[in-house]
């Protein structure tokens, strides 16, 4: 009876291991998510404050990209 225990253990062992890769994983999306969100907060603030035309254009494509970019992550 000993033995079926300790195969029962063995065999939950590796789905143990891939849950935590698989939440590892998960953790450096988000982290890069957040990174996105932090870089799409300065652009839009950095919008505000530029008045030159083309700077403006180049930080709007900036953000639909940032914004795309995030939605296919989701």
């Amino acid at each position: 009876m000993s033995k079926d225990k300790k195969n029962k253990v063995e065999q939950l062992e590796p789905v143990d291991l891939f849950e935590r890769t698989k939440l590892e994983d998960t953790q450096v999306l988000n982290d890069v998510e957040l990174d996105d969100i932090k870089k799409l907060e300065e652009l839009k603030k950095e919008l505000e404050n530029t008045f030159d035309p083309r700077t403006r254009i180049e930080i709007k494509r900036e953000i639909k990209e940032l914004e795309r970019k995030l939605r296919r992550n989701r």
